[in-house]
C-alpha cells in the first residue's frame, strides 16, 4: 500500500491521495457517517446490545469510507466483514481459519473495488475512487491496482482505530461526569 510506505517511488501517489482525501468535502463525510450510524443503530441496537455496540464500532468507518469509495449501499455490510477478515489475516499471530478467511475477503474486496473502478474509469465521477483514479494519473500512476489497493487501505486502516476511537470516547464519557454533562444531551 502506497500510503504506508515512504520510499521515493511512493511519494508522488503518497501526495495524490492527500489531495483526493482533501478534495471530499467536510459537510459530506459529517452527513455520510450521520447516516451510517443511523442504519447502523436501527440494524444493532448497540445502546442495548454489547455485541451490537462493538459491531457498531467496527463496521462505521468501513460503511462510511466505502460509501465515499463508491461502494453500493448493498454491500457496504459484506464490505464491512471482508475489511474485519482481511484485518485479522494480516496481522502476526493470526490462525491458519483466520488466514484463510482473510484471503477469501481480499479476494472479495480486490473484485469490489476492480469493478468500481472499472465503472469510474474515463468520468470526473463524484466519488473517493474516481478522484483517487484522477490524482493518480495527475501524478503519472495510471496503475488501477495500486489504487484500488490504497482505497481498501483506507478503510483497514481505519477500521480499528475507528473502534478505538469509539471505545476509548465512551470510556472517557462512562469515567467522567464533566464531560457526560458537557456533550450528552
Amino acid at each position: 500500500l502506497v500510503r504506508m510506505n515512504d520510499g521515493a517511488g511512493h511519494c508522488p501517489f503518497s501526495n495524490s491521495i492527500r489531495a483526493a482525501l482533501t478534495s471530499v468535502e467536510p459537510h459530506r463525510v459529517v452527513a455520510e457517517s450521520r447516516r451510517q450510524a443511523r442504519t447502523l443503530t436501527e440494524e444493532l441496537t448497540p445502546a442495548n446490545d454489547l455485541l451490537g455496540l462493538t459491531e457498531f464500532s467496527f463496521r462505521l468507518s468501513t460503511r462510511v469510507i466505502g460509501s465515499l469509495l463508491g461502494v453500493p449501499q448493498n454491500l457496504l455490510n459484506h464490505t464491512a466483514r471482508w475489511v474485519g477478515e482481511f484485518v485479522r489475516c494480516v496481522f502476526p499471530g493470526g490462525s491458519p481459519e483466520q488466514i484463510k478467511h482473510g484471503k477469501a475477503a481480499a479476494r472479495d474486496l480486490l473484485a469490489l473495488f476492480r469493478e468500481s473502478y472499472r465503472s469510474c474509469e474515463g468520468s470526473s465521477g463524484d466519488n473517493l475512487m474516481a478522484t483517487l483514479a484522477h490524482e493518480g494519473a495527475r501524478v503519472g500512476c495510471v496503475d488501477a491496482e495500486v489504487v484500488i489497493a490504497n482505497g481498501i487501505g483506507l478503510m483497514s486502516q481505519a477500521y480499528e482505530a475507528t473502534a478505538g476511537l469509539i471505545g476509548n470516547t465512551l470510556l472517557a464519557l462512562a469515567s467522567r461526569a464533566e464531560l457526560r454533562n458537557r456533550f450528552v444531551a
